[in-house]
């Protein structure tokens, strides 16, 4: 079935949608992000998958706060639609949302810490999503 939305949407939103999707539901369950600091795993996070998607399908990541200020990252399309690769408090994902919707609406592009993106833990772990997404790109 295809959902009503869907006519607001550009077929090459919904095309690289479904490219995204594939991609991250063929993510194996655990990835090495390596350290946050010594004997601290780094933890998977929306910012860290947002990144990597970004990086991998050539979108941008925007950071800011879902709904009441919740942190929360995000990609969008080339016509600015919201790709939630890692949805909040959501089981399942990702959600394609379209921009100008009620829902588009608790996306709140805003300033959030730079120092989630800045760390050199966050960039290795970037990285090695990022190759993993690659190479599910492939296939």
């Amino acid at each position: 079935m295809t959902p009503f939305i869907a006519q607001y949407l550009p077929d090459e939103d919904i095309e690289v949608f479904e490219k995204v999707r594939k991609a991250i539901n063929a993510l194996p369950d655990k990835l090495d992000l390596g350290e946050f600091e010594p004997g601290k795993p780094m933890k998977f996070t929306c910012h860290i998958l947002a990144e990597a998607v970004a990086r991998s399908f050539d979108l941008e990541r925007v950071s800011g706060f879902f709904h009441d200020g919740v942190e929360h990252s995000w990609v969008v399309t080339r016509s600015r639609n919201i790709i939630d690769v890692y949805p909040a408090a959501i089981f399942g994902g990702p959600i394609l949302v379209v921009r100008w919707s009620l829902t588009g609406r608790l996306y709140v592009k805003e300033e959030i810490r730079p120092d989630i993106f800045e760390s050199l833990s966050f960039k290795k772990a970037v990285q090695a999503v990022a190759a993993e997404l690659q190479k599910l790109k492939s296939h």
